[in-house]
């Protein structure tokens, strides 16, 4: 975790170095870590320590209302991941002060024949210009990345529904704004499909997802950046999210439950 970050990299040829060099400017800063990474930071490796690493505790609550407006129209709004995480077990802080160093690169023919000493060397150079100034076991706590979701949906048949959401990031006063329309169909009681458009920080994403529904359990795929796993070169991130749900309770005699109409009523899928 850091707080606050005022920096600049900056990259440019010399005479020493035919590529560019890399420049690194800033401000003083602080890094905080608790948990499993403030067990690596302080180099704890036994069991003990790394056990310990999972007994810092938190708050946090989510908060989420539906409004039926009419048959076919529904308005929703949630607060989600509102709270912290107090670390008081495996902390690590270091202080940066203000610095500026430069990185000029190492003769690649070194790294080629299986020397990287160089490369370390230069590292552990940097490192030392840094000239930061370690503590542990200090306690701190860092906020969750809050949720906004509001938004409205509209059935046009018991098995296809179009939904417009405004999501929102909360992370320390400042709040990323995303755009999303999103098409459900449910073919069946067995197979849901989801196709969503989303606009955030200038940039255009598709997503989409499926769930399979089985006896016992229910499978789904899904992901929120279409664009870039069929365009990697020119993605900026992708995330593919799946996973198994395994359900339980009474099994209903009737084959499948019908609405008046004759039609099955659509599930609700989750994509970003």
């Amino acid at each position: 975790d850091m707080p606050s970050l005022d920096a600049s990299i900056r990259t440019f040829g010399n005479d020493e170095f035919r590529g560019d060099s890399i420049q690194f400017t800033s401000k003083g800063f602080n890094v905080r870590a608790g948990g499993i990474a403030g067990a690596a930071a302080n180099d704890e490796d036994n069991s003990d320590d790394i056990a310990n690493a999972f007994n810092n505790g938190g708050f946090a609550v989510d908060l989420g209302a539906t409004y039926q407006f009419t048959e076919k129209i529904q308005f929703f709004a949630s607060l989600n991941d509102l709270g912290f995480i107090k670390w008081k077990n495996n902390t690590y802080n270091a202080y940066i002060p203000s610095t500026s160093v430069t990185f000029t690169g190492v003769d690649v023919i070194d790294l080629v024949n299986g020397d990287d000493s160089a490369l370390e060397d230069e590292l552990d150079s940097l490192v030392d210009e840094l000239e930061i100034e370690e503590t542990s076991g200090d306690a701190f706590s860092t906020p969750l990345t809050g949720k906004l979701y509001a938004g409205a949906s509209y059935k046009f048949t018991p098995r296809q529904t179009a939904s417009a959401i405004m999501y929102s990031e909360i992370y320390r006063g400042t709040i990323i704004p995303a755009f999303t329309a999103m098409y459900n169909f449910q073919l069946n009681t067995f197979f849901n499909f989801a196709l969503s458009g989303t606009l955030m920080n200038g940039r255009p994403n598709i997503g989409t997802g499926f769930t399979l529904n089985l006896i016992g359990f229910q499978f789904y795929v899904a992901t929120n950046d279409l664009l870039s796993l069929t365009n990697p070169i020119n993605g900026k991130m992708a995330d593919v999210r799946a996973g198994l749900n395994f359900t339980f309770g009474k099994i209903n005699k009737v084959k499948s439950k019908k609405s008046k109409k004759g039609t099955i009523d659509t599930i609700d899928l989750g994509v970003d």
